[in-house]
């Protein structure tokens, strides 16, 4: 008996009624933001607890948006993660950004579907349209476009080493995971990345090594931040691309320096 070709996929179907139910779901996410801004306008809630919820909602579009093999929404959904990760009274200025986070994420899931599959130069054009963290300590006006990922697994360091570049007026987005931060830099395409030494599951080195030795993001600069001597063996056969930048009193000295001899700027 022939097949009859006018008859739908059931695979096929159960794609698209799965996509439609993400995409339903992702705008109700969006809304809870929404309303927790606007509840905390009204004083129904705390600037504490509307954070919760901003960042509660974001971790959860960054994991859907992974699920579902749409790395845009993972990608803008982390960008306000991030975003929101250190804030605990909100400002007006906050109010704005993160309003802007959530028309550039309606407008990522109302396309025609192409805004959801976008490629990897266009994921980094959205990525770079995003707002930047900001700080009061800024002293040269807003940020740069410059973009640098920081990669640490202690929290400490980690917001240590972004406020000073945040202070200095550069886009800082960060990553607990040196897993993660290898997928954040093949598709954000930063302009350098900073990384601890010592994390867990994978070294400094060895993420310096393998960004490296790919095509798509050889070119990056690379921090390593450590407590090791310059001449240690564990820091033989560096890549061309990664300098030493030791963490403690000579902290500044060799950031400064290594943001001198990339040209970051």
């Amino acid at each position: 008996m022939p097949i009859d070709d006018r008859k739908s996929d059931p695979f096929d179907s159960i794609v698209a009624r799965l996509r439609q139910e993400f995409l339903e779901e992702a705008q109700d996410r969006l809304t809870e933001i929404e309303e927790a801004i606007g509840a905390e306008h009204s004083g129904e809630i705390s600037g504490e607890e509307a954070v919760v919820t901003i960042r509660r909602q974001a971790h959860n579009l960054k994991g859907m948006g992974a699920s579902f093999q749409f790395p845009i929404v993972s990608l803008i959904a982390h960008r306000l993660e991030d975003y929101v990760s250190h804030i605990k009274d909100m400002a007006p200025r906050h109010f704005t950004d993160i309003g802007q986070f959530v028309d550039i994420l309606r407008g990522v899931l109302s396309g025609d579907g192409a805004d959801l599959t976008v490629g990897a130069s266009g994921q980094a054009d959205i990525l770079r349209s995003l707002p930047a963290k900001w700080t009061h300590d800024v002293i040269d006006g807003p940020p740069t476009d410059i973009e640098i990922l920081v990669v640490h697994t202690s929290k400490v360091p980690l917001r240590l080493v972004e406020r000073e570049l945040v202070n200095c007026g550069y886009r800082v987005v960060t990553s607990t995971s040196p897993l993660e931060a290898f997928e954040l830099a093949v598709r954000m395409k930063p302009d350098m990345i900073i990384s601890a030494m010592v994390m867990n599951d994978l070294s400094g080195l060895d993420l310096a090594r393998a960004l490296g030795a790919m095509e798509v993001t050889a070119a990056i600069p690379f921090g390593l931040l450590t407590s090791l001597a310059p001449d240690s063996h564990q820091l033989t056969n560096i890549p061309s691309n990664t300098a030493i930048i030791r963490a403690g009193e000579a902290f500044q000295d060799d950031l400064a320096a290594v943001i001198t001899r990339f040209g970051i700027a």
